[in-house]
């Protein structure tokens, strides 16, 4: 049997994390291709750009959804590895320590939350969880944070949009201008293209993007603490299936079945009638 290692628990929340990203990207892109043209770019005889039109349907909300589910398992990975580290510092396997990975907006409130969400942990550790913190300008921590608590209480809202800039050709001759992808309206002398539409968080970050973000930076975080827990299989035993376990099997102690047990293997009667 395989030893568990101490990161492989937050790396498991990573891969969790992962499959739930690839499934968000396959429903965003289902919708992107079902919205395709929708939102265009029109440009005006003086050079003039708007955008116009919008999607006749929200992004549905499994988007949201999955996006939760993403957010939560890297949230976690991140709660796991403060765990491993108590244990591996402490010398002691507590499951009743209130460990989390501290996400905190400045030095006060890190300090507050310390003793007890990183409690077990070395002060060489806390340090460098320390440096972590968004007042530290891993703002991205504190993104990561406010999306997870915002998902603990309704799924997240993502909208339709664009974002970023665009190169749009400005004044072509009408024989240039369906090279370009652009056409023109019967009765309008407005160029129109179309416009790249994505899944944006409301207030603009693309879906995807932020979450891929997220996920590189905590499987960089979880990574980088590897070189710490040098000899763990030292100190891990290897695991075992008690002979007692082997003998009285997982229903009770040896010759004692529980009681419904021993109701559903109770001997019939060869004649039914004398039950």
């Amino acid at each position: 049997m395989k030893r568990t290692g101490p990161l492989d628990n937050p790396r498991l929340r990573i891969e969790r994390a992962g499959q739930h990203l690839a499934n968000l990207k396959r429903r965003v892109k289902t919708y992107q291709d079902a919205n395709e043209g929708t939102m265009l770019y029109r440009i005006d005889q003086s050079g003039a750009l708007t955008v116009q039109g919008l999607p006749k349907e929200a992004p549905p909300r499994i988007i949201g959804v999955l996006l939760g589910e993403t957010i939560q398992n890297l949230r976690t990975a991140l709660d796991y590895l403060v765990f491993a580290l108590a244990w591996w510092d402490s010398g002691k396997f507590d499951s009743e320590r209130k460990t989390q990975f501290p996400i905190c907006d400045s030095l006060e409130l890190f300090k507050s939350k310390r003793d007890v969400w990183l409690a077990g942990i070395s002060d060489d550790h806390r340090i460098a969880i320390e440096w972590l913190q968004p007042y530290k300008g891993r703002k991205w921590l504190a993104n990561l944070r406010d999306i997870s608590n915002l998902d603990k209480h309704n799924i997240v809202t993502v909208t339709p949009g664009l974002v970023g800039t665009a190169v749009v050709p400005v004044g072509l001759p009408d024989l240039y201008v369906k090279a370009a992808g652009g056409f023109k309206k019967p009765g309008d002398d407005a160029v129109y293209y179309k416009a790249p539409l994505v899944v944006t968080f409301s207030k603009g970050p693309p879906v995807i993007n932020v979450v891929e973000v997220f996920k590189a930076e905590v499987s960089a975080i979880v990574d980088a603490f590897e070189p710490e827990f040098e000899g763990w299989e030292a100190r891990v035993p290897e695991p075992t299936v008690s002979a007692e376990l082997l003998i009285r099997g997982p229903l009770g102690e040896a010759g004692q079945e529980p009681a419904s047990f021993r109701a559903s293997m109770k001997p019939r009667s060869a004649n039914p009638e004398t039950e």
